[in-house]
């Protein structure tokens, strides 16, 4: 677990990379947005009463300090961080929080050694399997699942059924995700939280892995 203090990386450039957020209920779900250098890659945070859990890193590790800096802010431990899947802009800047164990699936561990080779972080190459199903931080439920056959072979998504919200990097337009969903429905990202069209979806809120230039 990370304690808040040590968070924060040190001499480094200021990346000014984004944070949107929004709550529901006692749960705060703040989205770290890398600036356009960093692909506009994304780091989620979702707050719980006493601590957060974290998916993804971005992409650079100037970009991670400032999801840590996020962290600090916050000022809760984290309670677990996940690496949803092998592409580096997800992974790269956990070199900024060498403290957390990033835990994923084995399949995802082993492609992100296949794609790294001998620059893998020490906390995702000796960090714990990540464990599938349903789990509780802070009493809050929260399932999660790996989706397969996406853009990625495996892709770990974070279901918090009570909210409810998904988040789902990288992977909205996955129709053995999301079988019901139109162009139109993909379209809600992390910065419009709106509620999806068809009414047969149950997690109608998701925050995705990056910015879609279209909404407003």
């Amino acid at each position: 677990m990370l304690a808040p203090e040590a968070a924060r990386a040190h001499n480094r450039p200021q990346t000014e990379g984004e944070v949107h957020r929004f709550s529901r209920g006692d749960v705060t779900f703040h989205t770290y947005v890398s600036p356009d250098r960093g692909l506009r890659a994304t780091a989620h945070v979702i707050e719980f009463t006493n601590e957060v859990l974290l998916i993804d890193a971005t992409f650079f590790p100037e970009t991670g300090a400032e999801v840590a800096d996020l962290i600090k802010q916050i000022g809760k431990p984290v309670a677990k961080a996940v690496l949803s899947h092998e592409h580096p802009d997800h992974w790269s800047g956990t070199v900024a929080m060498p403290d957390v164990p990033f835990e994923t699936l084995p399949a995802i561990r082993a492609d992100v050694v296949q794609e790294a080779a001998d620059r893998i972080p020490t906390n995702v190459a000796n960090s714990p399997d990540l464990v599938l199903g349903h789990t509780e931080i802070d009493g809050v439920p929260i399932e999660f699942r790996n989706i397969t056959h996406t853009e990625s072979n495996n892709m770990i998504v974070a279901v918090l059924p009570e909210q409810p919200v998904k988040a789902s990097q990288d992977q909205t337009g996955s129709t053995e995700n999301h079988a019901a969903l139109t162009p139109n429905d993909m379209v809600a990202s992390f910065l419009s939280y709106t509620s999806l069209r068809d009414q047969r979806l149950m997690h109608r809120c998701y925050l995705t892995g990056f910015k879609n230039e279209s909404i407003t």
